[in-house]
This record gives structure tokens, C-alpha cells and sequence, in this order.
């Protein structure tokens, strides 16, 4: 950014009674020992020359540099600094809503890391409650009987069978063997609600 100064005022630092009037200042870089002249320019950014012509009140006009906030001068028999105050200003406040906006955006990045987390630990608790659910059916299967000692129990002469007897139908043949190559089919007269025929098929 280009840094505003006001109007020149050419006194000397040490006693500003003594005016450098009707004089040249020369605007140049701080510490310069050649006090080279800096290309300066109005405060409308046209061009203006470099030194700085000032009345007999040491009066001169003001300016702008492109880069400096501050600049010296010398002229009239004396040397001293401008500042730019304004521009030092305008530096402060666009370094402030820099910070401000970094900071916000800070923000917003630490609050959908959060939610991020949450999510993931929210994932992660369904995954373990589903893991832990498949656990516990998987476990309920250790130690089931296996196929041929349900069919034992079923046709033994145990509680099983007891039970089953007074719950189910059980279908045997004229010896009282259960039925085991077939299926028994009973066909009902949806009209009445009556058994029609009981077959066994293959």
C-alpha cells in the first residue's frame, strides 16, 4: 500500500522556531548517507518532484511514498523524519481484521473438527453395540445341540418328546414309526372350514 503524508512542515526537531524557509527538502530513505531522493508522488498519485520546494513559513506539499511509513529529510541547513501516521493506521487496522478473520476461520476449523469426532465416535459406538450384539448371538449358539441330538431328543423317550407330544401333531404309520420319507398334507373345504382328505405325499 502507498503511505500518505501530511504537508510538509520543514523545522528543526531540536527547535521548531528555526524554518528552513523558501527552501528544497529533500525527501529520502532513513539512513541513506548519500541522501539519495525517493520518487514520491501527490496524494492523488501524480507525479511530484523530489525536492520538496516550501515557503517562507516552511510549508511544502504533501505527499506519498509507496512503500516507507516513515522517511527523512534535509534541507535549509536542517534534517528530520516524517511519518506516516495515517498509513501506520491503515497498516494496524487491515493486520487487525487479518487476525480477526484468521482466527475466525480458526474457529469454524475447530468446530467441524469436533463435530467430526463426534461423529466418528458416534460411528464407532453403533459399530461396537452391532459387534457386541453378534457377540452375544454368536455366544448363545456355543453349546447347542447339534442336528442328530435334536432329532434324538425329538423321537427318544425324554422330556423333549413329552413336551413336543403335548404342543404338536405327530404323524406315524400303522407300526407307530414316524413318518419321516413323506409329508402329511391335510386339504381343508374353504367353504366350511371342514378337513376334506389327509394324504401323505412323497
Amino acid at each position: 500500500m502507498a503511505y500518505a503524508f501530511d504537508q510538509v512542515f520543514a523545522a528543526d526537531p531540536a527547535n521548531p522556531s528555526n524554518i528552513a524557509s523558501n527552501a528544497a527538502i529533500t525527501i529520502y530513505q532513513p539512513g541513506d548517507p548519500t541522501k539519495t531522493p525517493l520518487v514520491i508522488t501527490d496524494p492523488s498519485g501524480g507525479a511530484l518532484s523530489n525536492p520538496i520546494p516550501v515557503n517562507a513559513n516552511g510549508f511544502g506539499s504533501a505527499f506519498m511514498h509507496a512503500t516507507l511509513d516513515r522517511v527523512a529529510w534535509d534541507g535549509g541547513g536542517f534534517t528530520g523524519f516524517f511519518t506516516s501516521y495515517e498509513g501506520m493506521k491503515e497498516v494496524a487496522v487491515a493486520a487487525q481484521l487479518a487476525a480477526e478473520t484468521a482466527g475466525a476461520d480458526a474457529a469454524t476449523a475447530a468446530a467441524a473438527g469436533v463435530a467430526g469426532v463426534a461423529a466418528d465416535a458416534a460411528a464407532a459406538q453403533a459399530a461396537a453395540a452391532a459387534s457386541a450384539t453378534a457377540a452375544a448371538n454368536s455366544a448363545a449358539l456355543v453349546g447347542a445341540p447339534a442336528d442328530s441330538a435334536i432329532a434324538a431328543a425329538i423321537n427318544g423317550t425324554g422330556a423333549t418328546k413329552t413336551a413336543l407330544n403335548a404342543t404338536f401333531v405327530r404323524f406315524v404309520d400303522l407300526a407307530g414309526n414316524p413318518i419321516s420319507a413323506r409329508h402329511v398334507t391335510i386339504k381343508v373345504d374353504t367353504s366350511t372350514w371342514e378337513i376334506a382328505d389327509i394324504i401323505a405325499e412323497a
